[in-house]
């Protein structure tokens, strides 16, 4: 159901003090409990805002303003899924390639990154990532894997 922000099967009643926040760095994460979607995020930025400001901001605001994020997200994660890094480090190194292609400056035209602020633009970073993916040298490791 897109327009419920938690998954099937978490239970509900857990509640957020926003007086309260810390920030937990990936190590110390040990389980996945739930993973908001971006309705459920945009959700939880309304009420945070509301909190923190006394202003109810539409949720749909919120979704225009986070759209380039959640895309470089996405496309973040297809890069790591189309180059195979599934372990941690390659996951790691993959994404650091990634926001280096991203925000590389483009002769003639704006980088990956600025070109996701604009509406309409995602396909076309979207595009150029397949095209420099097909074209991309093999990182080392994948080099030495294919010498083996």
């Amino acid at each position: 159901d897109p327009e419920k922000p938690w998954p099937d099967g978490v239970e509900i009643g857990t509640c957020i003090n926003f007086d309260s926040l810390h920030v937990v760095s990936t190590d110390h994460l040990v389980q996945r409990m739930a993973c908001l979607s971006p309705f459920g995020v945009n959700l939880l930025m309304q009420r945070w805002t509301k909190y923190m400001t006394r202003t109810t901001v539409p949720t749909s605001e919120i979704a225009t303003a986070t759209a380039p994020q959640y895309e470089e997200a996405d496309l973040c994660a297809e890069w790591c899924d189309r180059t195979g890094a599934t372990s941690p480090e390659l996951i790691a190194e993959e994404s650091r390639l990634f926001h280096e292609w991203l925000v590389a400056p483009r002769e003639n035209s704006p980088s990956h990154d600025k070109r996701l602020q604009e509406v309409g633009k995602a396909a076309a970073v979207r595009i150029a990532m397949d095209k420099y993916l097909r074209t991309r040298p093999p990182r080392a490791s994948e080099d030495v894997e294919r010498r083996v």
